[in-house]
């Protein structure tokens, strides 16, 4: 695959991830600039601890940053559909 492909398909991910959380209100705690970003955005939807768990009981692997929120890593063996599910269950969640 090599590394040039992973972080390619690692930021057609998270930046359609990081617009559509800004999109819903989120905070974005990651830098929205893509060269300065990793593999993963943190988010916060609001009430993070609450939320990451119902994310795991839903069966998507998150994990809870105290002070931050919720960190989201897609790896290049997800679809975006799954990246926008999760983010969707976070939307819901937060409610």
């Amino acid at each position: 695959i090599g590394i040039d492909a992973v972080r390619a398909r690692s930021l057609s991910m998270t930046q359609p991830l990081l617009e559509s959380a800004l999109e819903r209100g989120f905070t974005v705690r990651s830098p929205h600039d893509p060269s300065l970003r990793g593999g993963h955005v943190s988010l916060d939807p609001g009430d993070s601890e609450r939320v990451t768990a119902d994310l795991i009981s839903q069966g998507f692997v998150v994990d809870h940053r105290p002070g931050v929120g919720i960190r989201v890593s897609p790896h290049f063996y997800n679809s975006l559909d799954e990246v926008m599910a999760c983010l969707d269950a976070m939307q819901a969640a937060a409610r």
